[in-house]
């Protein structure tokens, strides 16, 4: 990293003096990086090996240091999928490379975060074992800007709906619901 890229990053952390409540966590990863290419299979040879486990950990909980931040987000587009350069053995490899992350992590004299990136689809969703790896994170981050559907407003259930993958949906009220409901509840004298 050059050295104008690597001062961003302390210029940003440095906001937690005016604002001590902010938080500021790198993203490993992400859609390019498992393209065809040098690092296609990074993150399934990281997760089969304890040695470069070891000096990544080192690595990252240096970096984290250096720049004051405060965890780490992996966003590994997929373990397991053969069009991403998965390998099956990515699904128990992943929920070990996290648990002896968030071990080192833990070592490190500070608490850092750990968190993950999971995709929507299902299909991409199945190369996780999310029973083993939500015993060692913070939390997961789903890429919902990946769901692809249509949404539609319900007038009988005053609700806006998504569908998508012909059978799964989801609805939600918003400000133009809830008035909606509300002047249908006083209309009726429900209101008390």
């Amino acid at each position: 990293m050059d050295p104008g890229t690597a001062s961003l990053y302390r210029r940003v952390s440095a906001l937690k003096a005016r604002q001590s409540y902010l938080q500021f966590w790198i993203a490993i990863g992400e859609w390019a990086m498992n393209d065809p290419g040098p690092w296609r299979t990074v993150f399934s040879d990281l997760a089969k090996s304890e040695s470069a486990q070891n000096t990544f950990f080192d690595s990252l909980v240096s970096f984290l240091q250096a720049n004051d931040l405060d965890g780490v987000d992996l966003d590994w587009e997929y373990p397991v999928a053969d069009d991403r350069g998965g390998i099956p053995a990515d699904y128990n490899n992943y929920g070990t490379l996290c648990k002896r992350l968030k071990e080192r992590l833990n070592r490190s004299g500070r608490k850092y975060g750990l968190t993950l990136t999971l995709p929507a689809s299902y299909g991409y969703l199945r190369g996780f074992n999310i029973m083993e790896l939500e015993k060692h994170i913070d939390w997961f981050n789903i890429m919902t800007y990946d769901i692809r559907a249509t949404v539609t407003f319900d007038m009988e259930a005053a609700a806006d709906i998504v569908t998508w993958g012909g059978a799964q949906w989801v609805s939600w009220n918003d400000a133009k619901t809830l008035k909606l409901k509300l002047d249908y509840a006083n209309l009726r004298c429900l209101g008390g």
